[in-house]
């Protein structure tokens, strides 16, 4: 995330706090739990998810080519957003957890995308995935009936907190501010809303990526538990996109690698049965990769860059007519 070398120090000793967290919790599972899950069961149930999960995420590259568009860029499509996204997002694994933004700069010249609208949009998709993930997180929090609290006050905050942001980004951005610095300025241009049709539709993209990631989370719980709970949906809602959140801002850990599954361990205890949570989020971990590896795969076979039209040959007639 930054070169910044207390940043970079505070990473790593999370990133080791996660990972001795997790193996501390492996350590408490029953293994007989795990040995007694059908085999073939569990492969059929692990490439499905995987399948759905990168189904997911042609969305979240479609929503990354509607926020191109959203600062400016109108000729992003959505192709040109699966191939951008999808090959870089493999990037994110290696060690610093930022080569990802520098793939997407260099894949989206090939497409002849500005590189300040790229950027812009890099920077606003992490402020809309950190904003969603935890404001339908906390909800899912308060929602859950073991709280014992309703879901009318659940929702009130983080709808206000949304509107809030998106209204202030679109606003601040069209404004000239004569006492801000000059940096600032030019900030807030960069991030500034020029189409807020594209940008409602990200936020739906990404709202739903959100939601499904969420939903295969509670099926996955509720196979390996062999009970399908409705009243525990808001809280696999909440652990899930909060740990989620928790993977991607702390900086150094490669995909959140440890890191999102501690959190979901972590803040799960209150709410589900250990063995049962440990098996989710491990299972969770493998359908992840697995569906951003189709999506690479299906990256790859897109087309890598801009396809520019053949010139049209004119007719014998149009020549005599020129001539």
């Amino acid at each position: 995330m930054s070169k910044h070398p207390a940043v970079q120090v505070i990473g790593f000793v999370l990133t080791v706090i996660s990972v001795v967290f997790l193996v501390s919790s492996l350590a408490k599972l029953d293994l007989e739990q795990f040995s007694r899950l059908p085999r073939l069961e569990l492969v059929v149930v692990t490439a499905a998810a995987a399948c759905g999960y990168a189904a997911l995420l042609t969305s979240v590259a479609m929503g990354f080519a509607a926020l191109v568009r959203a600062t400016g860029y109108a000729a992003a499509s959505s192709e040109e957003g699966m191939v951008v996204w999808g090959r870089a997002n493999i990037a994110k694994y290696l060690p610093g957890n930022v080569m990802h933004f520098a793939g997407r700069q260099w894949l989206a010249s090939r497409f002849h995308w500005p590189q300040a609208n790229t950027a812009a949009a890099s920077v606003l998709e992490l402020a809309l995935q950190v904003l969603m993930s935890c404001s339908i997180g906390v909800a899912g929090l308060l929602m859950s009936e073991r709280l014992h609290l309703t879901s009318t006050s659940a929702w009130v905050i983080p709808a206000v907190l949304v509107s809030a942001i998106v209204l202030a980004i679109a606003f601040l951005g069209h404004r000239r501010w004569t006492r801000l610095p000059d940096v600032v300025h030019r900030l807030l241009a960069a991030l500034s809303l020029r189409d807020l049709r594209a940008f409602a539709v990200a936020v739906f993209l990404y709202g739903a990526f959100f939601l499904g990631f969420c939903l295969i989370g509670w099926l996955v719980h509720a196979w390996l538990v062999h009970s399908v709970d409705v009243s525990l949906l808001p809280g696999m809602v909440a652990v899930v996109l909060l740990s989620w959140c928790a993977g991607l801002v702390v900086p150094g850990s490669p995909g959140g690698l440890g890191v999102r599954e501690a959190t979901m361990i972590l803040l799960g205890a209150p709410l589900f049965d250990h063995g049962g949570l440990v098996l989710t989020a491990l299972l969770l971990r493998v359908i992840s990769t697995g569906g951003e590896g189709l999506m690479f795969a299906l990256a790859c076979r897109l087309p890598r860059r801009q396809t520019v039209p053949a010139p049209v040959p004119q007719s014998p007639s149009s020549n005599r007519s020129t001539a």
